[in-house]
């Protein structure tokens, strides 16, 4: 399962790998219909990956968007091109010059509208990792909100892309239960609670 750092960091690798070059797309699970993504051509060039908590966005040329969310029992397998047969799990195979990309087992693995992305986008807290980031909401939400952090912190809908063991580590470091609710944590704290989140993240 794909969290916060590590999918920042597939994020990073497969734009590297990828991006700038006309890749063969298709699906050997037969549940992804790369017909939408390809058109009328035989080839299709990635031009950027973005990461938003677990969330993955591979936009390719003529506006197209992937949406991945890898879930609990999908992964990603890399291998140098030409690749191997591929497994039967295989919902995508990006096929690149040197690297081939395959996306198994995920839970979401569809084409995405710019609407929908923004409409899904609203719906999730802010992602510390991401350098537009904006705490803002999680202060407020803090500010007025009985959950308990530890909870909070496994909400995708108040912050984005925590793991479990990052969240704990924190709290821990800080001397927060995790049964403490948000409202009853003073400002200063839930402000280093934040930055430890975004320093945490980025160091793993």
């Amino acid at each position: 399962m794909s969290q916060g750092h590590t999918t920042h960091r597939a994020a990073r690798d497969h734009a590297r790998a990828l991006c700038d070059q006309q890749l063969r797309v298709s699906s050997p699970q037969g549940r992804f219909h790369y017909e939408a993504l390809l058109g009328d051509a035989a080839h299709v060039t990635l031009t950027s990956v973005e990461a938003y908590g677990e969330h993955l966005f591979y936009r390719f040329e003529r506006g197209k968007t992937v949406h991945v969310l890898l879930g609990p029992e999908g992964s990603f397998h890399q291998h140098t091109s030409p690749p191997p047969a591929p497994h039967l799990a295989t919902r995508l195979r990006l096929l690149g010059d040197t690297v081939t990309l395959d996306v198994l087992a995920p839970s979401t693995c569809d084409l995405i509208s710019d609407q929908g992305k923004q409409a899904m986008l609203a719906r999730l807290g802010p992602d510390p990792l991401r350098v537009d980031a904006s705490p803002a909401g999680f202060f407020a939400y803090a500010a007025r909100s009985r959950m308990a952090i530890g909870a909070a912190l496994r909400d995708q809908k108040v912050i984005a892309g925590v793991s479990e063991v990052q969240g704990a580590g924190v709290l821990h470091a800080l001397g927060i239960k995790a049964s403490t609710p948000l409202r009853a944590i003073p400002h200063a704290l839930i402000e280093q609670l934040w930055q430890q989140l975004v320093d945490r993240s980025a160091a793993a």
